[in-house]
């Protein structure tokens, strides 16, 4: 499939870049976002001109006075009303709509990108299409035994294809609109593996740029995190339904009873230090949405 800026994709001209920032009730984090972003230093050999579209997805806390407050010392940088319909998804392609740049990139409010981003980013985009950077999560986690280690790859899924997570990647913005965005009726969770999927079986390859980085903010307890991948696993069997004709697999019913039975078997090693806590709890989260993913899409998917 071609782009709508073939002459950028091959690296002979800076491209127009838009970075995209759902966000809903994150007052308490999305300055430090918007102050690494206005702080990158922009080379105009790689980027002719650039954005910041924040799309409030209905808040009700001070995240409008927060990014108001930083407008006039930040000329790149626009808010957007999208509150029409709840979830990032929704608000991520109504800031997409507005977006008058050649490509886009999607970050989230809670994280921070790392310095030279947006340069080391268009550098990929001058020659790959769709691009995911590398996830890191030991700078914003020091009070919280984070047992994730930045990623060196997309995500792997299990016997499919790959992944990105949402929090850094970019694409042609042709690419993004022809595939119709983010598909609204994931709000938030599976959002991503979904526009990766599609993304590739549409023919084009998700990049990935280790040294292209944003530094994640974890969740700062075990309930919050268990809450996090319950969601994440309610998702699977929606995901399961929907890409099962292109060859996504299953685990059948012995194989997925037979984890269940080992993770609580194990439980007892999660008694041992912080990580192998969190660790636990995320794997029981997970496997406790995908339960619960299964009845609400009447599709059995439990990994």
């Amino acid at each position: 499939m071609g782009t709508d800026n073939d002459e950028v994709v091959g690296g002979s001209a800076p491209l127009r870049l838009a970075v995209i920032i759902a966000v809903r009730n994150g007052g308490w984090c999305i300055g430090e976002q918007l102050d690494a972003l206005a702080a990158q230093s922009v080379d105009a050999d790689l980027v002719e001109s650039w954005e910041v579209i924040v799309a409030d997805n209905g808040s009700t806390d001070d995240t409008r006075r927060v990014v108001e407050g930083r407008m006039a010392s930040f000329p790149e940088l626009r808010l957007i009303d999208a509150s029409g319909q709840r979830g990032a998804s929704f608000a991520r392609n109504r800031a997409v709509d507005a977006a008058t740049g050649s490509h886009v990139a999607i970050v989230d409010a809670d994280d921070v990108v790392g310095e030279g981003w947006i340069n080391g980013m268009a550098r990929e985009l001058g020659v790959h299409p769709v691009v995911a950077g590398c996830l890191e999560y030991s700078r914003l986690n020091a009070r919280v035994d984070a047992t994730l280690k930045a990623t060196t790859a997309l995500f792997a899924s299990e016997g499919f294809l790959p992944f990105a997570g949402s929090g850094n990647l970019a694409m042609d913005i042709g690419i993004y609109r022809s595939l119709g965005g983010f598909d609204e009726r994931f709000r938030n969770a599976g959002n991503d593996v979904d526009l990766s999927w599609r993304i590739q079986l549409t023919g084009h390859e998700i990049w990935f740029a280790p040294d292209v980085i944003v530094h994640v903010r974890e969740r700062s307890s075990l309930w919050s995190s268990f809450r996090q991948h319950r969601m994440y696993g309610t998702q699977d069997p929606r995901l399961y339904r929907m890409y099962r004709q292109h060859g996504m697999p299953r685990a059948t019913l012995k194989v997925s009873v037979a984890r269940l039975v080992m993770m609580f078997v194990t439980a007892p090693r999660a008694l041992r230090s912080p990580s192998h806590r969190l660790a636990w709890v995320r794997q029981f989260g997970n496997r406790v949405g995908c339960v619960i993913g299964s009845v609400r899409y009447r599709t059995w998917y439990v990994k």
